[in-house]
Order: structure tokens, then sequence, then C-alpha cells
């Protein structure tokens, strides 16, 4: 950007105005942006020339020399003008960088602007010598993950376009000292010989979109999809791995998948900021923290997918679906205990909900099933149910306890690996980053991988298997309704419907009632219970909303000429006194019907423009539990169809 004043006549007198230039890259070329006393004069397509467009992946202006830009263009290379954009030599293309395909460039320089830096897949070319195409230099290629397989830029999330390596790429240059180099993807390395050689720095800094050093050098600020953090660095010549610090405070930038509610508290589970909750709900600007310590070794960074759930009839409690275990958790936080703990016994994994289906391009793991776990709403209940798969991919269903008050003790896990700290004590890292020493194990060998609770784990649920397990798709929702105390309905991935009229029966059989039809490439996501009716059921998939007068006999799609035909359905939701209202959160929006489904409107008008995950009304207000802006309620009593 630069700005200056240009001197404009009006009748007798002359005035100044202040001109700025805001230069924009985005998939159809690089344009300059013109604005006078900040109103909008005009817009010029500087790269390519003509009508043609290119993906204009980055851009840099030379901080000491006017009118001089890099720009970083997909398949091409790096383009380099030395008069404001008129004219464009290639500096590097894809031979430069040893490399033929098309994955993001990322560019950064020095204060002085004598080093350019460009960051292209796994690899880091420099040149000293003003974007001269014969002057780059190719450093050490970097190997983002330990989980690199040599084949992609990122290693373990595959090549290229539409994969991680297209948002999770990030390059850095010390202000005083090109020879200091930060960049990161999926892992954060830092080289203080010109790239030459390469230091994995910390942990904790997956998906990383951008890395800036602070005007002294001193710090380094990430910026990822758990918000932004920074590392106290040192001078260039000592360069200190400090504890990773947040500044997410005043930040709304948690991307959470679903959150449970119960009066003032609420917790849910945080993309790469584990499980965070308040206690505060209703506070002005509510205080998340974590719920559970980070060395209870269950996700210490980023509980992603491991859905939460309240319980309704307990409070300060809910559940964690984790991989093969379901965890209960105690919020808020006891300071003597643990508070994170297998809810099942963990020598008989439960095995929640797993997504195993072939996912179409636009299904991606931000969606997965919502409801997996179900608690019976009757006061002093003790029933639990939970979506399983008693083997990987097969035997679908549901599992059930009646063991939903009991508090188990013991753990925490760790997991043992031998490259790391074979033969030692087992060192898990505490939330405030020091390390925490529990108990005394040695990994060896022969258990390399396998799983060490630090104290056994007593009196956890026992878990039996319903009339319906054997299913050939995964149940992704479970509800039960207050019309009739102890009925449960179920949904499978494959859109078909199961009830069963008293869960404590084991005499009695889940029926199959209906289904409706799915494309090849949509899936079930959820169903949820008239809050008046006995007989009205609502459910969704990615693409469409169905219903059913007949208790889930018969469905029939509503509203698909007012949904939104580009966006993907991610939740459903009831008001809980009137029949006639429901809701919908897509990838983009925030979605009303006041006529049971027959048509919608968008609400969302104040919400920020991110994922709605999870929608659901609770204590009088609606939520909507959005991916990268944390959560946001209105009350019910103001929303905007209190009038329709």
């Amino acid at each position: 950007m630069t700005e200056g004043l240009t001197r404009i006549k009006a009748g007798n007198y002359t005035r100044l105005a202040k001109e700025t230039k805001l230069y924009i890259a985005c998939r159809r070329g690089f344009f300059q942006i013109r604005l006078v006393n900040d109103n909008f004069d005009s817009v010029t397509k500087l790269f390519p020339k003509g009508r043609n467009e290119a993906d204009v992946l980055d851009a840099i202006k030379h901080p000491a020399l006017p009118g001089v830009f890099y720009i970083g263009v997909r398949g091409q290379g790096v383009w380099h003008s030395e008069n404001d954009g008129d004219v464009w030599s290639l500096s590097a293309d894809s031979a430069t960088f040893g490399d033929s395909g098309s994955p993001m460039i990322k560019l950064a320089t020095d204060r002085s602007g004598a080093r350019i830096v460009a960051k292209f897949g796994r690899n880091v070319v420099k040149n000293d010598a003003a974007g001269d195409p014969s002057a780059w230099v190719a450093t050490t290629s970097v190997g983002f993950s330990d989980r690199d397989d040599g084949g992609s830029d990122i290693g373990y999330r595959g090549n290229y376009s539409g994969t991680r390596g297209e948002w999770t790429h990030a390059v850095a240059v010390h202000p005083t000292n090109p020879d200091v180099i930060a960049v990161g993807q999926t892992a954060l390395f830092i080289s203080e010989n010109g790239g030459s050689s390469w230091t994995q720095v910390g942990a904790g800094h997956e998906d990383m979109q951008s890395l800036a050093f602070s005007p002294d050098g001193d710090r380094l600020y990430v910026a990822n999809d758990g918000g932004v953090f920074f590392r106290t660095l040192g001078t260039a010549d000592d360069i200190v791995d400090e504890a990773t610090v947040s500044l997410n405070t005043r930040l709304t930038t948690m991307q959470f998948y679903r959150v449970g509610v119960q009066g003032n508290i609420a917790v849910g589970d945080a993309d790469h900021q584990g499980i965070r909750g308040t206690a505060n709900l209703n506070a002005e600007t509510p205080l998340w923290e974590y719920a559970t310590r980070k060395s209870s070794g269950y996700g210490n960074n980023a509980l992603e997918n491991n859905f939460v759930t309240a319980d309704p009839n307990r409070r300060g409690r809910f559940f964690v679906d984790f991989n093969d275990d379901l965890l209960r958790l105690k919020y808020p936080r006891t300071p003597s205990t643990e508070d994170l703990l297998a809810f099942n016994n963990p020598a008989v994994p439960l095995r929640p909900f797993t997504r195993i289906s072939s996912s179409p391009a636009e299904t991606n793991q931000l969606n997965y099933a919502v409801g997996t776990v179900a608690v019976d709403p009757r006061a002093n209940s003790t029933t639990i149910l939970a979506s399983v798969h008693e083997q990987v991919n097969t035997a679908f269903g549901v599992y059930m306890t009646n063991d939903g008050d009991v508090d188990p003790t013991g753990g925490p896990r760790v997991v043992c690996d031998t490259d790391t700290n074979a033969g030692t004590e087992g060192v898990v890292p505490s939330l405030d980053g020091a390390n925490t020493v529990w108990g005394s194990f040695e990994c060896s060998s022969t258990t390399q991988n396998s799983e060490f609770f630090t104290t056994e784990v007593n009196g956890t649920s026992t878990w039996r298997p319903t009339s319906l397990v054997g299913l050939s798709a995964p149940v992704v929702s479970i509800i039960f309704t207050r019309h009739q105390p102890g009925k449960a309905y179920a949904l499978d991935e494959s859109g078909t419907v199961w009830a069963k009229d008293e869960v404590n029966d084991d005499g009695e059989d889940w029926r199959r009632l209906g289904s409706w039809p799915l494309d090849d490439d949509d899936t079930a996501r959820q169903i949820i219970v008239d809050a008046e009716s006995p007989q009205g059921l609502y459910a969704v998939s990615h693409k469409r909303f169905v219903r059913s007068f007949d208790g889930g006999q018969t469905w029939s799609r509503a509203g698909q000429s007012t949904l939104p035909p580009d966006q993907q359905i991610n939740s459903v939701g009831a008001h809980p006194g009137n029949e006639k209202l429901s809701f919908i959160g897509t990838n983009r929006d925030l979605l009303m019907s006041t006529n049971r489904g027959v048509s919608w409107s968008s609400i969302g008008r104040r919400l920020p423009n991110a994922p709605v995950m999870h929608v659901f009304a609770e204590g009088g207000h609606l939520y909507a539990v959005t991916f990268g802006r944390g959560l946001w309620r209105m009350k019910l009593s103001e929303c905007p169809c209190k009038n329709r």
C-alpha cells in the first residue's frame, strides 16, 4: 500500500486529497485499487495484461524500492515488475523450484528487501539480486512433518490443490538478519544459515496460515487455524524455543464442532485448541479456558471431531467421543482430580461413530454426524445410548449403558513412542506448558504405540449391544422424544430411521421405519423430534431437509426451492415451544422456517462468515456453533420469527 497527496482544485480554492493504493492478489490476477479520501476511484488490472486471468497466490512490495513488486502465480512461478506493474518479467519458473507441480507459492523479504524468499511446496528458494532470474538459489528442502512420506508438499495430507497445502503454507524472513528464515505448514521450522539447514521449533502450530517476525526480530508470530500465537526466539544468533503464548483471549477464533450447554456452563471441542469450556456463558465476553488438562493424555493439541455432548441430568457432566473411548468430563474443572476420564473400560473399546464412507468432494472432515451420544432425559435416568462400530468399518449399531451416574477414576493416558521416550518416565506437557511426571513406566519395542494408564482405570460404565447392531451403515444420530418417555429414534448414514419405544426393555427390538432416497454423493446427518407433535420428525442430509408426520414411516422433501443450492447442510434444530419453527445451520448461513420446512430464509445476517456446524435451542436461547468464530446465540424471545 502506498499513500500520497494530490492537489485538487475546487472553485477558487485548492485542497489536498489523500490518495491510497491497495494491491490485491486473487485467482483472477493482480489488481490495484485506488482510493481518494477513502472513496473508491478506480481498479486497474496489473497482471496479467488484457482479458486473461491468472491465479496470483501471493504478492510482496519491495520495502525500499518504489514500484517494485514480486508475485507468485500458480503454474508459472514468480514474476517481477520494476515499474508499478506496467511491465513484468518471469523471475523464477517451476524448474527453479525443482518441482513441476502447481502448489501454493508464498513470498517474503527482510526489511531492506535485499533477500527475496519464495516457498513452493516443500521447496524454499532465495534471491539476493533483486529478482534476477539467474540469482535464485535453492535451500535444503524442508520435511514439514515426521509423517512426511516424500511424495507431497506436506506429507501426510496429500499433494497440492484441494488439500491442506493450499491453506497451510507460510514463510517469513527476519527483519534485520536475512539468514534467519521461518517456514511452516503442519510444523514450524527455522533456519539460521539462509536455508542450508533447518531446525523444527516447538509443537502445536498445525495448519499455519501466516508467519511474521516482530520489528526487533525477537518474536515470531504464528497465525493458524486455532488463532494467533507467538514464540520468543531471542537474537538471531541464539534461537530460543520458548513455550507458545496464545493471543486469543479476546479473539473469537475457535473452530468449534459441537458445543454442549448447561445453564451458564458451556463446553465444546475446538479444532487445534482442544476441549474448551466457560462457566460464565452469560457474561458479555465469556472467558474460554481448557476444560481439561492437556496432560490428560487425550488429544493434547486438537480434539477435532471428538464431539461433546452435555448430560441433561447431571450438572457439570459432559461426554466426549475419543477414538475407542467415550470419555466423561467434569466441568468446571476440579483441581484435585483428573477431569477427563475413560467412561467405558479401555480394555473393551466402545468405538463411537467414525465416518468411513467415501466422502464426496463437498463433504470434508468438518461434516460428521450430529448427536451420536444420547442421554435419556427422564429425571434420575442413568441410561445412555451411543453409536458404535463393533469392528473397524463393520457391524455398526447402537450400544447402551445404565451407568450414566458413575464417576470413573484413574489415568491419564500416555502413548509410548520408542523413538522419543524409550526407557524413560512418562512425561506429558501440562496446561501451562511445563512438564509433569506421572508415575514410572517404561516403553519398549514390544509396547511401542500402545496406551498406558498411569493409574488403573476404575469405576467405568458397562456397555451392552442392543438389537440395532450389525447394520451396514453407521448410525449418525440418536434422539430421545419427550412425548413418550423412554422412546428413542436412530438415523443411519443411508437415511434409514429406526425406533424403540422403551430403550430399557431388552425384550423389545428396534423397529425399522421409513427412509428417503439419497444421491450417490449425499449422506444423512441428523434427526430431531417436533417440539409438540409426537408424530413429527425432521432430518437432514448434506443436501436435503426432509420431514415425517407419521412417526417416521414416510418421509418427504420440503423447502428445497428455498434452500440455497450451493450450501451444504450441517445441522437441524427445532424451537422448543413452537412446532412450526425449525432452523438449519449450513456451511455459510443460519436459516429458519416458520412453516415446518416449507420455505426457508436467512436469519444469520449478524453471524460471521463461517460454517454453522451445530444449531440447537437451550435455556431460552438459540445457539449457533461456528467453525472459526466461536459460539453465538440469540434469545428465542427476540428471534426474528416471533412476529411471523
